[in-house]
């Protein structure tokens, strides 16, 4: 195994192993039955404040429809969240068990971070620093840098061609050589995202000698654990990866931003000039 690629193996063994934290943060807070529209409190925590009037609605579903059911609920204060199972015994009885996650979901929460920053560190150093994965804060600053050149949508094959048409036209000082590189990774980002997520819109901007180009879509993503191999393996692609167009993009791009996730990818491809741009005021 590359020397490079080490670190981040261990990362991830080590997040699997504390994934076993999450089996000790999850404590039953606390057991009830419900037997003709009241709670008797039968073990765990006598004093656990839970939401009452959303743990009835639940048990009376539970009753109605004579199987299990479940729902998590966070507190009035947003401060904890509850896993209610409401368990039937009869038709007019059943059991609630309440189970405080907040813990659990928080320790979630810490172990994705550590994840993303091992994979953030990993990628950086293999690609010499010219492939950032960033969180959504940073993917916004890096979205509105600069000035706008161009803008569009894909959504049919028939529009990549006018998107190349357009971002030809926004950089007509450009040399041929610069010019061709950006086009063609804007067709790769673009052909992606028509692929994995049905389509996007795309950006043209410039900030000083940089053309930054933008492609965004709201499609699955890019898995965690298929980041690395998704970005750095020519060849590699699955129904939600970029394939082999990012090792392309990552060959012309000076610098590559992803943001990646359930709710769509973000990608930002910088294309330094070696002469100044002249903005067309």
């Amino acid at each position: 195994m590359p020397e490079h690629l080490q670190d981040l193996v261990r990362e991830k063994l080590l997040a699997e192993v504390e994934k076993s934290e999450l089996i000790n943060a999850l404590k039953v807070g606390k057991v009830m039955k419900y037997e003709g529209g009241r709670f008797r409190y039968l073990s765990g925590q006598a004093d656990l404040d839970l939401p009452m009037e959303e743990a009835e609605k639940l048990m009376r579903q539970a009753i109605r429809q004579a199987e299990h059911r479940r729902e998590v609920i966070i507190s009035a204060d947003g401060q904890k969240v509850f896993d209610l199972h409401g368990v039937p015994f009869d038709h007019r009885s059943g059991g609630l068990l309440a189970f405080d996650i907040t813990e659990v979901i928080e320790k979630e929460r810490r172990m994705h971070q550590q994840e993303m920053q091992a994979y953030r560190e990993a990628i950086a150093a293999v690609t010499g620093g010219r492939l950032y994965l960033m969180n959504g804060e940073e993917m916004e600053k890096v979205v509105s840098e600069g000035i706008e050149l161009a803008r569009g949508e894909v959504w049919q094959p028939h529009d990549i061609p006018e998107a190349r048409r357009a971002i030809r036209e926004a950089l007509p000082v450009l040399d041929s050589r610069r010019r061709h590189a950006i086009t063609l990774c804007l067709t790769e980002a673009l052909t992606n995202a028509l692929k994995h997520a049905g389509g996007g819109c795309w950006q043209a901007r410039q900030s000083g000698d940089t053309v930054r180009i933008i492609v965004q879509d709201l499609g699955p993503g890019i898995k965690t654990s298929e980041l690395a191999r998704a970005t750095l393996m020519q060849h590699y692609s699955t129904k939600n990866s970029l394939g082999c167009g990012f090792t392309l993009m990552l060959y012309y791009a000076d610098y590559l931003y992803l943001n990646t996730g359930p709710s769509g990818t973000n990608l930002g491809l910088d294309f330094v000039s070696t002469d100044r741009l002249k903005q067309d005021q």
